[in-house]
């Protein structure tokens, strides 16, 4: 008698196991099975592109500076040269000044543009024989790249004119004394 209670029981159990499994299958009593597939979730949200920024504005272009007398004119101090061309920032090199006199005959020599820049702001008002005008500066700086100074076998034009520029950018007595130094005629004069 316990064989006949049993066995119904068992099956009872089994059939309420199989129809509660999430399966895809359908039941043996008919009934649909329950789905098994969850919900798929939502896509997220793209970022914004960032805004570009703005383009800066020009610099103006300097003001020449007065003639000194019957000399030819030179440019302005400081901003003058710098205007929109973007030309040589005189504050700028008179700040490398500082190592060029230090290095003295061994300094590293400007680039002919900054050097005559310096030269226009800082010996272009005083005027002697032989002194660098805004025609010929470029033109002479560049011709002494190769050349010696005379009498200084080792000492390179460009060199000893860059030095003596920068003694010159101290102002005072030593402009006059300097920038002939500076322009190649005199102590600094070009060996041919």
């Amino acid at each position: 008698m316990l064989n006949k209670l049993l066995i119904p029981s068992l099956i009872f159990a089994a059939s309420v196991a199989i129809g509660c499994s999430s399966s895809s299958s359908t039941s043996k009593d008919g009934g649909t099975a329950g789905s098994g597939s969850g919900t798929a979730g939502t896509t997220g949200t793209a970022g914004t592109t960032g805004t570009a920024g703005t383009t800066g504005t020009a610099g103006t272009t300097g003001t020449a500076g007065h003639d000194g007398g019957g000399t030819d004119a030179t440019a302005g101090t400081d901003g003058g040269t710098a205007g929109m061309g973007g030309g040589p920032d005189i504050n700028g090199l008179k700040g490398m000044c500082a190592q060029k006199r230090n290095d003295m005959n061994s300094a590293t020599p400007f680039s002919a543009a900054d050097f005559c820049a310096l030269y226009a702001s800082v010996c272009g008002a005083d005027t002697f024989t032989g002194m660098l005008t805004t025609a010929d500066c470029v033109t002479t700086y560049t011709s002494w790249a190769s050349k010696k100074v005379m009498g200084m076998p080792t000492v390179g034009e460009q060199n000893c004119t860059s030095y003596h520029l920068c003694n010159a950018e101290q102002g005072g007595g030593s402009v006059a004394t300097h920038c002939p130094h500076a322009a190649g005629t005199a102590l600094c004069v070009p060996a041919n």
